[in-house]
């Protein structure tokens, strides 16, 4: 924990009736933090998971290959709050040879949506942080035999809309195998279809 910040992993990525949901949970919380995201970055979020290659360079791609050729890496990005029903991120930028020194002035704090943020950590295998009372508030524990009102971005979604196992990550997948047929390329379609397969195979 830092200075009021909790690391955390994504938990999950989900279809709802409203939207994409992407799940941040700390290691030893119980609680995590759903945040609505938009398809293309719900794509972009699953396709880093999966190892999946696009064939022209997505805007998290464009971003990170920008900053190695400027010789910039990510130190970590924060979600520090949510105003108006939207949260805020910070993405934290450095110079690579000033990378062990975060107090030095080299270091620059950049205002983020959460979804880009969280793209491009991914890509660059840096820390996330979500802030303590953002976990606390806004934060929902999700178990499988229970049902509750989970409040999310300003919305209310029915815990059993967010766990319906034909929901979890189906429709995201099934975009990324149609966009990869369309792009061509075979090797990462015939992947992605293994995977729905897998999927299908566990719902049915």
């Amino acid at each position: 924990m830092e200075n009021g910040m909790t690391p955390v992993k994504i938990k999950s990525i989900s279809i709802t009736d409203i939207g994409f949901v992407v799940f941040l949970k700390g290691e030893e919380e119980d609680r995590v933090l759903p945040i609505f995201i938009g398809p293309v970055e719900a794509q972009a979020i699953s396709m880093i998971l999966l190892k999946t290659a696009s064939k022209r360079p997505m805007t998290h791609e464009l971003l990170y290959n920008l900053l190695n050729e400027t010789e910039f890496q990510v130190v970590k990005v924060e979600i520090t709050e949510i105003k108006n029903e939207t949260f805020y991120a910070k993405l934290y930028i450095q110079k690579k040879r000033y990378f062990l020194k975060q107090t030095d002035k080299s270091l620059l704090v950049i205002d983020s949506r959460p979804s880009d943020a969280i793209a491009l950590a991914l890509k660059s295998e840096s820390p996330i942080f979500v802030a303590d009372q953002l976990l606390r508030e806004h934060g929902v524990i999700m178990k499988n035999d229970e049902k509750s009102d989970l409040p999310v971005d300003g919305k209310v979604v029915s815990d059993d809309v967010i766990s319906k196992k034909a929901n979890e990550q189906l429709g995201v997948y099934q975009k990324m195998l149609e966009d990869a047929v369309r792009e061509d390329r075979f090797e990462d379609a015939a992947r992605l279809r293994n995977q729905i397969e897998i999927m299908m195979g566990k719902l049915n």
